[in-house]
């Protein structure tokens, strides 16, 4: 070491400083000449370099090094999902991890999936991200527009296999343009929406905008879109699902309707063949469809789902009118009720003679109803075949919405009735509700706890020896098996009471038909917790269990009591 640096290490700790905080300032408070501090300053960064070097070669002999192979250390930095910006502090661990680090692009793959890191201010840190993860593949799901459309990540797009963009007009055409240049090659799922305030008459396309070819998404496979961005020249064939969004993740989008039914065709008969799952949220067009006069127009050959939602209910007859697709495919409808207007009936929003596999091949029906919805389910061999929900209504007509969707279909053996109404339903309309199922083998109802819940399940039993309007006969005369759920013998009407109503039920049935009920089961809502015990629980079953024998002996063959999570019990009736 030369004398004249010599004394430089002692002076400069005595300042209190690193060698990495060396500033020629530094030196003006011992007086010493600025030659010397410069002198000093030089030396200061060599002693630093020489330190570090040091500190290099001391972390690359500890024990982890030699006791880790670097391919290990790879996989669990490659495994390593950051939770933010801050882990990228790894790289400060030790030279050895900054150069596995950058050589381990699953690794920035994953900060690829940190929102900050794409609404970061500073550039730098995505631009790293995306050439550190070399050619892998990866999803932007939260990165604002103007980021992914920007100079220094359109080098990246083709990387990308699922979109989701919030985009204005101006942005989408500048979208639309990298698609045309076929950017977006890896692309499988895309969702474009926007917040824009729109009331023109037209899509965001340019009137002079060529459609998308096959090839400019060749792997495209999920489509979900808002109504403007809803456009034939943006599928394509590869498509097998398709959702038009009203909202986004329960953020309204532009309230606007589907251009025209020629413009829903037009688009969905681009990739019809292929075509698995349809979603249409309240965007059907409202006029238009007097061109469906004939047979269907549009064949959706491989649909296994479609979820249409109607805020105007006139729109969806028409379009089940101009659409065919396989008789096993789930139908989801709803019907959403506007502020100011009236309930949504069945009536409304299918034909009078429904030719829905849902309703013609339906073996089973749940029908549930409180103060918010009426949903009627059915299924076909313990497969879900339609799905309808209805806006709640105080002047509701059950029966008559049932009777205009399963008119003269004698296929449904199986009728589940939960919380038909937080109101007491009037039984003339428990009697429609039966009538509508002359088939009917097996009945399933619920019983809640409030008491209108308790007079729903007497005046339920009552109608189960009414007569047929139609056929003048008692009604269900080929009911064999009946189920009630959710008995509350501790909070609800009296245990007593409930028995004797259905041993009337029975007792009336019988004399009637001149056969006995095959099987009777009851499940109980016995809550087990601090203010009961299980122990409760199983006396209260078994004095069901004897009030049952007692007064429905020879009423019924099976007769079998239960509580959910706690036992079952079956008594055979010889």
């Amino acid at each position: 070491m030369d004398y004249e640096t010599r004394p430089f290490l002692p002076v400069y700790l005595q300042l209190g400083l690193t060698t990495s905080q060396a500033d020629p300032r530094h030196f003006t408070e011992l007086a010493l000449p600025s030659t010397s501090a410069q002198t000093y300053l030089a030396q200061a960064h060599v002693y630093d370099e020489c330190a570090r070097t040091l500190r290099r070669l001391h972390n690359a002999t500890v024990p982890i090094h030699s006791r880790l192979p670097l391919e290990i250390l790879m996989h669990i930095l490659a495994s390593l999902y950051p939770v933010g910006i801050q882990d990228i502090r790894l790289k400060h661990v030790c030279h050895v991890w900054r150069v596995v680090l950058d050589d381990t692009p699953e690794f920035w793959l994953h900060m690829l999936d940190d929102p900050s890191v794409w609404r970061s201010r500073d550039p730098g840190l995505l631009k790293r991200c995306l050439a550190q993860s070399k050619a892998l593949l990866f999803q932007s799901l939260s990165a604002p527009s103007s980021v992914v459309l920007s100079e220094w990540t359109v080098p990246h797009l083709g990387r990308i296999t699922h979109l989701k963009l919030n985009v204005l007009d101006s942005e989408f055409r500048e979208f639309f343009r990298l698609v045309k240049d076929r950017r977006f090659s890896s692309l499988r799922s895309l969702t474009l929406v926007t917040e824009e305030n729109c009331t023109r008459e037209s899509t965001a396309f340019d009137a002079q905008a060529v459609p998308c070819s096959d090839a400019d998404l060749p792997h495209l496979r999920r489509l979900e879109v808002s109504v403007e961005f809803f456009d034939h020249r943006l599928v394509v064939s590869s498509v097998e699902s398709v959702s038009v969004l009203l909202t986004d993740k329960g953020a309204w989008l532009t309230p606007r309707l589907i251009l025209s039914p020629q413009a829903l065709c037009r688009a969905l008969s681009r990739c019809s063949s292929g075509l698995a799952t349809l979603d249409i949220d309240s965007a059907l067009p409202a006029t238009g469809w007097e061109f469906v006069r004939g047979p269907p127009i549009l064949h959706l050959p491989a649909l296994r789902e479609i979820a249409v939602t109607a805020r105007i209910p006139a729109p969806v007859q028409s379009f089940f009118s101009a659409v065919t697709f396989p008789p096993h495919t789930l139908v989801r409808i709803t019907g959403v009720k506007l502020a100011g207007t009236p309930g949504i009936s069945l009536s409304e929003l299918l034909p009078e003679q429904c030719s829905l596999a849902g309703v013609c091949a339906a073996d089973s029906v749940l029908v549930e109803q409180n103060y918010a919805a009426l949903r009627i389910r059915t299924r076909q061999a313990g497969e879900e075949l339609l799905s309808i929900e209805l806006p709640g209504s105080p002047d509701r007509d059950i029966a008559a919405d049932l009777e205009h969707l399963f008119r003269g279909q004698r296929a449904i053996r199986a009728l589940q009735l939960y919380r038909l109404s937080d109101r007491v339903v009037p039984t003339r309309q428990l009697v429609g509700v039966l009538d509508a199922f002359p088939q009917l083998a097996r009945l399933t109802i619920g019983v809640g706890r409030a008491t209108s819940s308790f007079w729903q399940f007497h005046d339920t039993l009552a109608a189960l020896f009414a007569v047929s309007r139609s056929t003048g006969r008692m009604l269900c005369p080929v009911l064999e098996d009946i189920a009630v759920v959710g008995v509350d013998p501790v909070l609800g009407a009296p245990w007593q009471k409930l028995v004797e109503m259905v041993a009337e039920a029975l007792q009336m049935r019988r004399a009637a038909l001149g056969r006995s009920l095959r099987s009777l089961s009851m499940d109980f809502d016995i809550p087990i917790g601090r203010h009961s015990s299980s122990t409760v629980g199983e006396a209260v079953l078994a004095q069901a269990e004897n009030d049952l024998a007692a007064h429905v002996r020879g009423l019924a063959d099976r007769i079998s009591v239960s509580a959910e999570g706690l036992f079952r019990r079956v008594l055979s009736n010889q």
